[in-house]
């Protein structure tokens, strides 16, 4: 059997479900989708957890295949490179937001004074206590969306791919856990 009909009929089995054709398509397909991922992301652990995401959505969406979109093998090659792109799409959005808000706080007298006082320290607590409460009193859907989006750095997209939820529907849980934080947290801006 030829690469192609092997890799076609390697995915018409992991779109069935069997989990031993996803083991034969990574014994296969890993090292060349690695290289591809690799030359996007330019890091080798960002690209293997890149690899890993590939797989993940190889395992999910096997069964929307179809031979006249494309060679399987294209296919594979499209979603590793998509894949790779999203993340270093994403990356380079968290350095943005991370310079724009270095910029936006390096002229901040809070920031740039040492805060070292008591007092301080006490309303510090007194703020995180006050935001965990708050996000306490969202719906679990709301709270776990704005956590992974404002805590844990993920983007949209990825908490949407993670939560298994489409994009829309996380964009209106986190504005609407928002929009319910705001009251609750007005006091400690």
């Amino acid at each position: 059997m030829d690469e192609a009909s092997e890799i076609k009929e390697l995915l018409s089995r992991i779109g069935a479900g069997q989990s031993a054709a996803l083991e034969d398509l990574h014994r296969l397909m890993a090292n060349r989708l690695f290289g591809l991922i690799l030359k996007v992301l330019k890091d080798r652990h960002e690209a293997e957890d890149a690899l890993q995401e590939t797989f993940l959505k190889i395992w999910k969406k096997a069964g929307n295949y179809r031979e006249q979109s494309g060679s399987a093998l294209s296919w594979l090659l499209t979603v590793a490179r998509n894949t790779a792109f999203d993340r270093y799409r994403a990356r380079n959005r968290r350095s943005d937001q991370l310079e724009t808000f270095k910029e936006d706080m390096k002229d901040d007298p809070a920031v740039n004074r040492p805060s070292s006082s008591a007092d301080e320290n006490l309303v510090d607590q007194e703020r995180k206590k006050t935001v965990r409460e708050a996000l306490h009193n969202l719906g679990q859907d709301q709270r776990e969306a704005i956590e992974m989006a404002f805590f844990s750095g993920h983007t949209q997209i990825e908490v949407s791919e993670k939560l298994g939820v489409p994009l829309g529907t996380i964009k209106a849980r986190i504005r609407r856990g928002m929009q319910s934080l705001k009251p609750h947290l007005h006091s400690i801006s």
